[in-house]
């Protein structure tokens, strides 16, 4: 309002509510209730598998004013009562994603750029995600991997708009955990 911004609010439905169903799950005898949804995640099945649970998305609008949100990837623990054998306690099937505007987390696994006119493709492609080389192309061309030429002035632009929103608590991102695989823009999932 003080800069006179035309804002859009999305809602978006992030698959679970995956706190809610775990209390259902535990304390009232699995009487699960408006917390159990059985959309397929796709999209989430893959990142897990590749170890990502964190995307920065950049939404470039027409004002020049962008949106950042993370997207965050909730793994599913049947129990964290130990700090070992982690893989023994998860259930992908109850894994679900946060979308959140601001930036969470050090460790981006990925930074994603969509152009404001891509929005709709990009959450379409996300929604209906489908591990085939179609998909994997889609996510390619809003995805940026280490090898991709975006890479650098992407991590630049990222890690000053965060110094921007949090200029006392902003530190470097640590890229420890970026997606390690270089993939070409018409990659379709083939090794």
């Amino acid at each position: 309002v003080e800069e006179n911004v035309n804002i859009k609010i999305i809602l978006m439905n992030n698959n679970s509510l995956g706190l809610v169903h775990q209390q259902q799950d535990f304390f009232y005898n699995r009487r699960i209730y408006a917390s159990d949804y059985r959309i397929p995640m796709d999209f989430i099945r893959i990142a897990n598998g590749e170890q990502s649970n964190l995307a920065y998305v950049r939404i470039r609008m027409p004002s020049g004013k962008d949106l950042v949100f993370s997207i965050v990837i909730n793994r599913w623990h049947d129990n964290v009562a130990f700090m070992f054998d982690e893989k023994s306690r998860l259930d992908p099937s109850k894994d679900n994603a946060d979308y959140i505007f601001d930036f969470v987390g050090s460790y981006p696994n990925i930074f994603v750029d969509v152009k404001y006119d891509e929005v709709r493709d990009f959450f379409d492609m996300i929604q209906n995600f489908q591990d085939t080389p179609e998909y994997r192309r889609r996510f390619v061309r809003f995805g940026i991997t280490r090898e991709d030429p975006r890479f650098w002035p992407a991590y630049d632009w990222f890690q000053h708009y965060f110094e921007q929103m949090h200029p006392v608590s902003a530190g470097l991102f640590d890229l420890n955990r970026y997606y390690y695989r270089a993939l070409p823009h018409n990659y379709d999932g083939a090794e």
